[in-house]
This record gives structure tokens, C-alpha cells and sequence, in this order.
């Protein structure tokens, strides 16, 4: 755990791939957070204060990272809105600052000890089942993190913990509350139904050439084609003109010397550390301190007389990660230490000793081993660096300048031929991309950003300016424009007539469901079904507990009245969309719950029941402080 200590001063958020994190990130909302003042940038506020877009856009990208993951390639934009994940960030974001706010009246904070507790635990930190300064340094790196940023999300969720914890703690469950869920939970019911599938209806559905216009005038939108363009272009590959490009002694001298803060290295050391912490099973906190105290000063009188640092290190140092190394910690810089440990390290002169240095992880012993003073690299050593850099800026300057140069002869240009021989003799690639719409991502002037949003402005005739990508210039002369436009009808009439014949069936389906339902409440099920041609079918057995329907793929877990029908009153008072069908069900038996297995369940219920009673606490606890505020989204941003 060396590098526990180390505290990069420009660390950086967590990646959702983690699994260990990722449901506190998504559902409490851990990300960095905006701080602009203007209320253009506000994607909600409470009580004045803003919610940024900044925020609202890495929670809402959370939530849809973490249903990618979840429901992999099934995952679409139509789903992300079915599942409202835009409402839900901002929700969030709202009720976050909220309890924190809260928290923060009712005199409630985390100290430092509880926040390094907590970060430590989380086992996307981990290495070999320990907590690593190194690897919690590279996932906040790798993720665009600062350290700050993500220890203030930490502590505020630790603070939502421990406010969660005041709300919830005088909440319990009886054994007489976990029986009366168990029996509702495990009666099982049987249903009867009769479903309407409007499959079987579109047959008679009939849809005229009249409809069918009407429909396209009314939703022409719907049915367009869209903007296309042709475009000639001509590419100035860097590759290509970093071959013209020569650069001199005298340039890379004067590169040198007008960019030497380029060069710079910082002062740092290379050092050893013997690490003594504080035994955690002891239970007086500062007894534990004063004995790792005594025994690292002891260590140190060893050293003083002789001893060898590394075996030292090597059987006594705490941090095991450099126990191992004799406790070398390698080179380091300024900054990348906790504050005790770095000014005590860059106090001393090669081959010093320090004496007993305390930190938050406990007490040290360090040992510098070498030192280099702040430097600029010198220019021999930097020289190949600086070519290669002198080398890019010409070659892109001169492809920039030569793509500049194709605006009059492209503009002048009247044929495909004309505009080849411009491209040609000043040596670029060119082309024709024939007709393409922004997406048909096959095409790279529609799938690379520069190229499609410097092309679909331009009008036929238009040349654009230069559009960089990372490897070239491109200009392009539209040469071909078709604008976006409603289908003629005669394209559109099939998919329309398929749409009003799904429509009109679906409506005759529910009309025909809604009539049986009327008669079902004073008439036998199967009797009407027969009737209408239809057939009466048992759902077989389900319950609250298992509320999946399988003969009509219907979930009823989130339909209560399913679960509340008896003798006196079966009918299930609304027809029922079940995929495409529509259906009435009328019950048919109800089987009471046997009570010779609740025993076995009792705990197990139990907690569930104390989990959602919690959790209700939560929510009105929440809900209470919405009511409290004055709040206020900016859905149109979302």
C-alpha cells in the first residue's frame, strides 16, 4: 500500500465498466460537477442554485452507459426514452442535493478517516485484494477524474449514508407483518381470458387511396426523404507533405529556445520508506498510534547504528507493495506524495535519513537514495522530439496553405474533369461521392463530424473551406443537391396503408375486448368467447411472487388489482394489452398460500420488507424536502 500515499494532484472519474462502483455512480449520482454561474448553463435549479448541464449530461450518459451494459445490443435510443432515463438523471441530481443539503442542517459530516475507509474498500482500487494508490490514481486517470472531484462525490454519498441511516433507523418488521406479506405474496390465482388479436382482424380492414393522402398530408414528416448531396472532392494528406518538409539545425535551436518550459523536468527524488501503521484490532486508537510510534522510532535508532534499510523495510514496513523493494518507492516529483511525507523526502540530501515522519497512513522512516534538481532537458537530447514536431507544423501549414489555394480554381471549375485536373496537379487525391444522405455512414463524408458538418450547409456550386481531419485536409465542391422532401405518394402509399390497416385493426381489437368486457360482467366468460368465435383459455397459476403470465406474455407484477379478485367480484375491470392482443380475464380460482413454508422464508422476507420500508422512508423523507423547495427543470435543455 505504498502508494496509498501518493496523491496526484491532477487525478482524475470512474470508469462504468467497474462493476463494484457503478451502481453508486448511475444512483446516487458520483461524477464531477460544473460550476458555471450564467442560468444558460442550468439544467435545473433549487432554490436558485444550479444543477449544470455539465452535470445533468455525465449523470444522463451514466444512466445510458449503464443500461448498455446491461441490455447490450438490444439497448436503442427509442428505449432510452420508453425508460424516461433523461427525467431520471435530473431526478437524480435534484434529490442528491437535497439529502446532502439536509444533511449539511442537521450538522452531519464525514471525516477524512471515514472518506479513506470508504475509497479503500471500493475494489475497482484494488490489487491482489489490497487497496493500490497506483491503480486508484490510473482509473481516475484513465476516466478524465480529478482526485477532488471524485473524493467530494465520495463524501457526498457517504454523507447520504449516514443521513439515510438517521431516517431509517427506527423503521422494523414484525413477524405478524412478514406473515400477512408471506400469504399475499404466495396465494396463487387462476385466471380465465379471452384475447382479441387484431392480426385476425386486419383481413376486413380496408384503407382507400383517399385515406391513405390524408394521412400523408397530415404526417408528411413522417415519410421524407431526405437532404442528399453529390460533392467532389480533393485530400491533402500530411503524410504527403511531411515528405516536402525539411527542417534545419538553426530550427529546431530556435524551436528550442522559444519553447524550453516544453523541456523543463522538476526536481524529485528516489527513495526508500519504511512504513509502520497503527495496529486496527487494538482498541484504543491512541495507545495503537503511540506503539507504532515506539516501534518505528526503534527502527530508526537500527539504521542510525548500521543496519541495512532494505531488510529493515523488507521484514517490518506496512506498505507491502514496496516491503518487498526493501521499501524503494523509485523517483518521484513534488505533488505526488502526501504533504508530511514529500516535504520530508525533498528536506533531505542524498543518503539521508529522515527521522519519524507521520502521515495519515501512520509513521515513516525515508531514505533518499539520489536526487536530480529541477533541469530543462538539454537540446541534444531533445532534438529528434523537436525534428519531428517542426516537421508536423510545416507539413500541415503547407497541406492548409495548398488546400486554401483550391477555393478559385474549384469555384471556376464547370465539370467533374475540371475539378480532377485543379485536385490533380497540385497533387491531391480526388473523387466524387455520388448522391449521399448524412446517414449513410458507409460513406465518410457522413460519418466523420469535420466532413459532414462542413458539406450538408453547402448549396450546389458552394466550395467549402478547408475541413481538417487528423490526417488531412479535404475541400469539397457540391456539385449535386437534392433537399429534403415528403415522398411522392406513390412511395409512401404501401407503408402508409400497412400503418392504417394496423391501426384501424388494433382499434376494432380493443373495441371488440372492451364489448366482451361489459357482458362478462353479468355473463359466463367461455359462453361469450364462444359467441364472438373466440375461445375462453386458463392463464394457469401465478402470484405476486411470480406475476409473469406465460400463455399471454404479460407481467401483472405492477397491476395490484390482479391480485386483490374474489368470487364475489372476478372480473378484472380493464381490458388488458398483452403484446399485440387485448384481452378480458375474469378469475377463475384462488389458492391460499400454505403457511407451512413461511418458517422457512420468514427471514429472508423479512429483511426484503425492512429494505422497502426503507426505502419508502427515503423516498418520503425526499419528497418532503421537494415539497420544502422551490424547484424548477429546464426540460427543454434535457
Amino acid at each position: 500500500m505504498l502508494e496509498s500515499i501518493r496523491k496526484r494532484k491532477n487525478s482524475i472519474v470512474i470508469v462504468l465498466a467497474f462493476a463494484a462502483i457503478i451502481l453508486v455512480f448511475v444512483f446516487w449520482g458520483v461524477g464531477p460537477s460544473g460550476n458555471k454561474k450564467t442560468g444558460d448553463y442550468a439544467a435545473a435549479t433549487i432554490d436558485g442554485e444550479q444543477i449544470s448541464m455539465r452535470e445533468y449530461g455525465d449523470m444522463y450518459k451514466r444512466h445510458v452507459d449503464y443500461y448498455k451494459s446491461m441490455f447490450k445490443e438490444q439497448f436503442s435510443d427509442e428505449l432510452a426514452k420508453k425508460m424516461n432515463l433523461k427525467q431520471k438523471a435530473i431526478e437524480v441530481l435534484i434529490n442528491r442535493k437535497l439529502a446532502i443539503r439536509d444533511a449539511a442542517a442537521k450538522g452531519i459530516d464525514v471525516t477524512e478517516a471515514e472518506l479513506q475507509d470508504a475509497i479503500k474498500k471500493v475494489d475497482a482500487f484494488k490489487k491482489d485484494g489490497a487497496f493500490d494508490m497506483e491503480t486508484y490514481r490510473r482509473v481516475l486517470e484513465a476516466n478524465r477524474m480529478k482526485t477532488a472531484e471524485f473524493e467530494k462525490s465520495m463524501r457526498d454519498d457517504l454523507l447520504y449514508s449516514k443521513i439515510q441511516d438517521k431516517i431509517t433507523k427506527d423503521v422494523t418488521v414484525s413477524d405478524a407483518d412478514a406473515k400477512e406479506a408471506f400469504i399475499k405474496d404466495n396465494r396463487k390465482y387462476e385466471y380465465d381470458y379471452v384475447a382479441v388479436d387484431p392480426e385476425a382482424l386486419k383481413k376486413t380492414a380496408t384503407v382507400s387511396d383517399e385515406e391513405a393522402k390524408e394521412y400523408l398530408k397530415k404526417n408528411g414528416s413522417a415519410f421524407m426523404e431526405p437532404l442528399r448531396v453529390n460533392a467532389f472532392w480533393a485530400k491533402a494528406d500530411i503524410s504527403a507533405f511531411e515528405k516536402k518538409v525539411s527542417v534545419t539545425d538553426a530550427e529546431i535551436k530556435e524551436y528550442y529556445g522559444k519553447n524550453q518550459r516544453q523541456f523543463e523536468r522538476p526536481a524529485s527524488v528516489a527513495a526508500r520508506h519504511i512504513l509502520i501503521k497503527p495496529d486496527p484490532k487494538t482498541k484504543d486508537p491512541k495507545a495503537a498510534k503511540e506503539a507504532a510510534k515506539a516501534k518505528a522510532e526503534e527502527i530508526l535508532k537500527k539504521i542510525k547504528a548500521g543496519a541495512d534499510f532494505a531488510a529493515l523495510a523488507k521484514k517490518n514496513s506496512g506498505d507491502t507493495a514496496s516491503a518487498v523493494k526493501g521499501g524503494d518507492l523509485g523517483w518521484f516529483p513534488r505533488g505526488m506524495m502526501v504533504k508530511p511525507f514529500e516535504e520530508a523526502a525533498f528536506s533531505l540530501r542524498k543518503g539521508e535519513v529522515s527521522g519519524v515522519v507521520e502521515s495519515d497512513f501512520g509513521f515513516h522512516v525515508i531514505k533518499v537514495y539520489d536526487r536530480k534538481e529541477a533541469e530543462t532537458a538539454p537540446l541534444a537530447e531533445v532534438a529528434v522530439q523537436i525534428k519531428s514536431l517542426v516537421t508536423k507544423e510545416k507539413a500541415w501549414k503547407l497541406a492548409s496553405e495548398a488546400a486554401l489555394a483550391l477555393d478559385k480554381p474549384f469555384r471556376d471549375a464547370k465539370t467533374a474533369d475540371e475539378l480532377k485536373k485543379a485536385a490533380s496537379s497540385r497533387g491531391f487525391a480526388s473523387g466524387e461521392t455520388g448522391l449521399f444522405s448524412e446517414a449513410d455512414k458507409k460513406v465518410e463524408f457522413a460519418s466523420v463530424d469535420a466532413l459532414r458538418e462542413g458539406v450538408f450547409p453547402l448549396h450546389k456550386g458552394d466550395v467549402s473551406k478547408p475541413l481538417q481531419t487528423p490526417l488531412a485536409f479535404y475541400v469539397v465542391k457540391v456539385i449535386e443537391r437534392e433537399d429534403p422532401r415528403v415522398q411522392d405518394y406513390a412511395k409512401a402509399a404501401p407503408a402508409i396503408k400497412t400503418k392504417l390497416v394496423d391501426e384501424k385493426a388494433d382499434a376494432e381489437a380493443k373495441k371488440k375486448a372492451e364489448e366482451i368486457l361489459k357482458k362478462a360482467a353479468t355473463s359466463d366468460l367461455a359462453a361469450i368467447a364462444k359467441a364472438e368465435k373466440l375461445k375462453a383459455e386458463p392463464t394457469g397459476p401465478f402470484s405476486k411472487l411470480q406475476p409473469f403470465i406465460q400463455k399471454l406474455s404479460f407481467y401483472a407484477g405492477d397491476k395490484p388489482n390482479f391480485f386483490e379478485a374474489t368470487k364475489e367480484k372476478p372480473l378484472y375491470p380493464e381490458v388488458v394489452k398483452a403484446g399485440k392482443r387485448y384481452a378480458v380475464l375474469k378469475l377463475k380460482s384462488a389458492q391460499e398460500a400454505n403457511l407451512a413454508d413461511f418458517d422457512k422464508t420468514k427471514d429472508r422476507l423479512k429483511q426484503e420488507l425492512l429494505a422497502k420500508k426503507q426505502n419508502d422512508a427515503v423516498e418520503a423523507w425526499v419528497k418532503a424536502l421537494r415539497e420544502k423547495a422551490k424547484v424548477e427543470v429546464f426540460t427543454d435543455k434535457l
